[in-house]
């Protein structure tokens, strides 16, 4: 794969991706104190406040081991920090895998895994995923009270159109990222019974998801429907894994 790792691993990189987490850091922990200070404020007592932090704590393991399992998955390619400052600061695990396997397949790469990379896509890999997600803040910032006013409206006027248009817009959104996968299998001829897993790893995931859900109902315990996406993804992977094994 070339020298680009001894870069990608090196001193310089490890204190370059630090420093931006420690700022992530130092931010989060002046927000708890300004929230600390506030529900003293108001009134909430220490104990009530402590039992909020510890309970936030225990939710947000869960949801953070698909993270854990992305971060894995790029570190041999991108090195042991640049994956870990993408995934530790504005983003997530299914962005920063898709832009870097997207960049990789610009260069004429397979994915981002291919023997073929080297220095300069690895470049190409960084400036992508940190420039792609740039534009979400910055329309925050300057277009969020027009976003907002517009949705105002269209919520005055009629709710239900809203809700319909939000809904599709999530959907639109869904598609768009997982059509290459939700359509894999038109590759059997070329690669195989390997291409049936996308499809399979996908209805696998949603009856996952819809089981904890109806779980969550009749149980009537929620925790099984808030960890339903992490559990879902989780178990997906395990079957994405055998499954290679298996077909490919």
């Amino acid at each position: 794969m070339g020298n680009y790792l001894d870069v990608a691993n090196g001193g310089l990189m490890g204190i370059l991706c630090v420093i931006v987490i420690l700022f992530v850091l130092i931010q989060a922990f002046i927000f708890i104190r300004k929230a600390w200070r506030r529900g003293t404020e108001i009134g909430l007592q220490h104990q009530q406040m402590k039992k909020v932090i510890t309970n936030s704590v225990a939710f947000s393991i869960m949801p953070s081991l698909p993270i854990l399992a992305f971060l894995l998955m790029l570190m041999p390619t991108l090195g042991r920090f640049f994956p870990w400052l993408r995934l530790s600061v504005i983003g997530s695990g299914a962005y920063e895998n898709l832009v870097a396997n997207m960049t990789a397949q610009l260069f004429g790469l397979e994915n981002v895994s291919d023997a073929g990379m080297n220095a300069t896509i690895f470049l190409g890999i960084m400036w992508a995923m940190t420039l792609g997600i740039i534009l979400e803040p910055i329309l925050t910032l300057f277009g969020s009270k027009f976003i907002q006013k517009g949705l105002g409206l269209l919520k005055g006027k009629n709710q239900k159109l809203l809700n319909v248009v939000m809904t599709c817009l999530m959907i639109s959104l869904f598609l768009v990222l997982g059509a290459p996968y939700y359509t894999s299998f038109r590759n059997i001829p070329t690669v195989g019974l390997s291409a049936m897993i996308p499809p399979i790893v996908m209805i696998f995931t949603a009856l996952c998801s819809l089981g904890l859900n109806k779980l969550a109902t009749v149980t009537g315990k929620p925790v099984f429907k808030e960890f339903s996406f992490p559990l879902a993804l989780i178990s997906g992977m395990v079957v994405a894994i055998a499954l290679s094994a298996i077909l490919a």
